[in-house]
């Protein structure tokens, strides 16, 4: 698959995740961001300037990006992608029974 270089933001979920700022990523489509939704921030572009990461900029967990990191799994930054996201997955799940369990226990004392 071709590779393009694609410049990450420094303190951006995925900069983080890849440890560097410049990585290389596959390209197999032309389909391209023009304008981002409220609440998102570029966390990547790639040579030619086109988005190739995104996130949200307030707490929930949001990530996207524009390649496909399942075609470099022999890379450890593009593996930390899947890890991470399991990780957020699972914290959430945990928040939402731990709220569940929280609103069921506050309705036995009311009743």
């Amino acid at each position: 698959l071709p590779l393009q270089r694609v410049q990450l933001v420094q303190d951006s979920r995925i900069g983080r995740l890849m440890h560097d700022t410049r990585i290389g990523a596959n390209r197999i489509h032309s389909q391209a961001i023009k304008r981002l939704g409220r609440n998102l921030r570029v966390t990547g572009l790639d040579d030619d300037l086109f988005v190739q990461a995104i996130e949200n900029t307030g707490q929930q967990w949001l990530m996207g990006i524009q390649w496909h990191p399942e075609y470099l799994l022999y890379h450890a930054g593009h593996r930390r992608i899947f890890s991470h996201f399991v990780h957020a997955a699972r914290a959430r799940k945990l928040e939402r029974l731990h709220r569940q369990r929280s609103a069921t226990a506050e309705q036995g004392e009311e009743s």
